[in-house]
């Protein structure tokens, strides 16, 4: 609980208020068109009432597959001409149980053949393959001793034919658990998706910033790339789109997730002020890219493959400008540009290792693409809750500025004005009433004159925190003017101000504090209490008047409002020219 719901006046006076962005607006109302898109999809994929699996929609008639059709799908495979592999046993088999998996792209076929045996499958859907194996295409043989027949496998072109197929033949209890393990890591790799649109998701909500509105968009648009990506949406069955969007939308998707992560990260070394041009360019193409992967998803089957090499050129290319503009910021802000180069570098060799395809990253390259991607994601979605902590801290601080005394550390009167109003309101701690007390140092001019400036900041403080000590927990103590105080107690009576008043005074004139200043502090003070109807202005005008009236009495003294009277403000001005007076005779 914070300071103002205990009843306790706030330290650094009130809170600028957070600027609102029409930007900010629409995203979010994207966003949320996303998100209820993404749950109407999801529950469209869950059990049906009656305990049934809803079954998929057919595959269209060019596909020629069905659960049951691997016969035929061989045939195909040998008259389109396929890509072909053959699993030669050496000499002769050895009789023992041999696992075959084929690793391949999400959207491609697969038929293992070992005479008479014919086994097929895709990660479109799980249903359509062997269920010992979650991230593959794969089944268990036992091919005949001594027998030569090798066995072959066929892959269909699909829409990722310029990546490296991995399959391997051996132990199946090695081969599963190798399975096993590239399931866990593509679900987790989904998780961590998942889990940043929560985390953008709920920063959008608290912040109300357009940033994590964009980051939580944007890696909803992750999420369902990643799930057609790698397969997990097939799997067990399709519970995310159609069949038929899974290529497309595996291929689009990339352009809209490069495009707003080059902005973010490059807007993290400051674009908007030293490259404005350049900028602006960058939040163009982030826009731009919604089209442009509208137009790749509605795209004739035929030109996938050819458009997922130019896609993957074009981020992997789009991905240089941030990474130089990190490079180039290292001098300037070393943490920042490394976070820049951290996030961008992983996926734009990535991407580009396409054309030579390295084993390492070839044998996983769907794992690899996608940890990449929702890595550059996460530093990006980071660095933006780093940056956004940081100007939030700059406006306290300026805040703190504005409406708190530097010196004494109390609020100053614009501090001490913003929390009377907001007592004055409606809410449950508004004020019945309040007691207010204007206090003056007594001749500050001359112990400034005859101590010095730092002596006369010492007593400031050490006047200041004598008035914390006296008042309740729920009052108010501010410094209005140079030599000037205030006390303001809510819900009190002129007794309680004048008991906290007669212990500061005593504090002030005790021995310590004259061993700690060379001289006590005395002061005056007029004392009000607010009357029915009475508005805060003219309660402050009343204070003034009883705190002019003690001093043109001797000082070092406490006047209440019926000993002030009602003067005329001509009455008023006579005791600030009098008051004048005495300080300069002192």
């Amino acid at each position: 609980m914070d300071r103002g719901q205990r009843g306790e006046p706030p330290a650094s006076g009130a809170r600028l208020p957070a600027p609102s962005s029409e930007s900010g607006r629409v995203l979010s109302l994207a966003l949320g068109a996303v998100l209820v898109a993404l749950l109407v999809l999801l529950l469209a994929g869950l059990p049906s009432g009656r305990g049934e699996l809803r079954t998929a929609a057919p595959p269209p008639p060019d596909a020629g597959i069905t659960p049951l059709d691997c016969q035929f799908l061989l045939a195909r495979a040998r008259a389109e001409g396929w890509r072909h592999l053959e699993l030669p046993p050496g000499r002769h088999w050895d009789g023992r149980p041999l696992a075959v998996v084929a690793w391949s792209p999400a959207d491609a076929l697969v038929v293992i053949q070992h005479a008479p045996r014919v086994e097929c499958g895709s990660l479109i859907d799980a249903r359509l393959r062997d269920s010992r194996f979650n991230a593959g295409v794969g089944t268990v043989l036992r091919p005949l001793a001594a027998s030569g027949k090798p066995i072959e496998v066929w892959i269909s072109p699909g829409t990722w034919e310029h990546w490296a197929v991995s399959v391997v033949a051996g132990d199946p209890t090695a081969l599963q658990r190798q399975d096993g393990i590239r399931g866990a890591l593509r679900i987790a790799i989904l998780t961590a998706a998942a889990l940043l649109i929560l985390s953008a998701g709920l920063g959008s909500i608290i912040s109300n910033s357009s940033v994590f509105h964009g980051h939580a968009l944007a890696s909803g648009l992750l999420a369902i790339w990643v799930a057609e990506l790698s397969g997990v949406a097939g799997y067990p069955s399709r519970w995310l789109l159609p069949p038929e969007w899974s290529a497309p939308l595996g291929i689009a998707l990339l352009l809209p997730v490069v495009g707003f992560a080059a902005r973010a990260l490059a807007e993290e070394c400051g674009t908007r002020h030293r490259w404005p041009n350049l900028s602006s360019g960058l939040r163009g193409a982030m826009f731009a890219s919604l089209p442009a992967a509208l137009l790749v998803a509605l795209a004739p089957l035929a030109w996938l493959p050819t458009l997922s090499r130019a896609v993957e050129a074009a981020a992997a290319v789009w991905l240089l400008l941030p990474l130089g503009i990190g490079l180039y910021c290292l001098r300037g802000a070393p943490r920042t540009a490394v976070g820049v180069v951290g996030a961008v570098l992983p996926l734009c060799l990535t991407l580009a290792s396409s054309n030579w395809d390295p084993p390492l990253i070839s044998a996983f390259r769907a794992e690899v693409t996608a940890a990449t991607a929702t890595w550059m994601a996460l530093v990006a979605l980071l660095m933006a809750a780093r940056r956004l902590g940081i100007e939030r801290d700059d406006l306290s601080r300026l805040s703190r500025l504005a409406f708190t005394d530097a010196l004494t550390g109390l609020p100053n009167r614009r501090g001490a004005m913003a929390y009377l109003e907001a007592r004055e309101g409606n809410g449950p701690l508004r004020a019945q009433k309040w007691v207010l007390a204007s206090l003056d140092i007594d001749h500050f001019k001359q112990i400034n004159d005859e101590f010095g400036h730092a002596r006369g900041d010492q007593a400031l403080r050490l006047f200041a925190e004598t008035l914390r000590r006296a008042r309740r927990h729920s009052d108010l103590v501010a410094r209005v003017g140079g030599e000037e105080f205030m006390i303001a107690m809510p819900d009190a009576d002129l007794a309680q101000m004048q008991r906290a008043l007669k212990t500061a005074r005593s504090d002030l004139q005790s021995s310590e504090t004259v061993r700690s200043l060379g001289f006590p502090l005395r002061f005056s003070a007029g004392v009000v209490e607010q009357r029915p109807g009475e508005s805060l202005d003219d309660l402050f005008e009343q204070a003034d008047r009883a705190l002019y009236t003690a001093k043109r009495q001797g000082r070092s003294r406490d006047v209440l409002r019926e000993g002030a009277g009602r003067g005329s403000d001509r009455d008023r001005d006579r005791d600030r020219d009098r008051d004048r007076e005495d300080q300069a005779r002192t």
